[in-house]
């Protein structure tokens, strides 16, 4: 199933084939299916300045339909605060 919607042309970017998209249908409340964008469009709209994006996602029980009206959320990259410890810092502790 094809998922296909627009972004400002402030995020083209961050954008990327592969990126994971959440999609979520009031048809289905509660639940939340998952896809990667497969491919983004190479022109901007000249009226609204917005670029076009297409995703895919599996669809094999049926649930979403051709038409549907669907919201999508757009997953970047995350970073975390982790704590690195060197390997050569264990020798010290024995």
């Amino acid at each position: 199933m094809y998922v296909e919607f627009s972004l400002p042309q402030q995020r083209l970017g961050e954008l990327s084939e592969g990126l994971t998209v959440a999609v979520a249908s009031d048809a289905y409340p509660g639940r939340q299916f998952e896809g990667k964008i497969t491919a983004v469009n190479p022109e901007i709209d000249q009226a609204t300045r917005n670029v076009r994006v297409q995703a895919t996602l599996a669809n094999g029980d049926g649930r979403l339909r051709p038409g549907m009206f669907v919201s999508v959320d757009l997953i970047l990259a995350r970073s975390e605060k982790v704590l690195l410890i060197p390997a050569s810092a264990r020798a010290g502790l024995c």
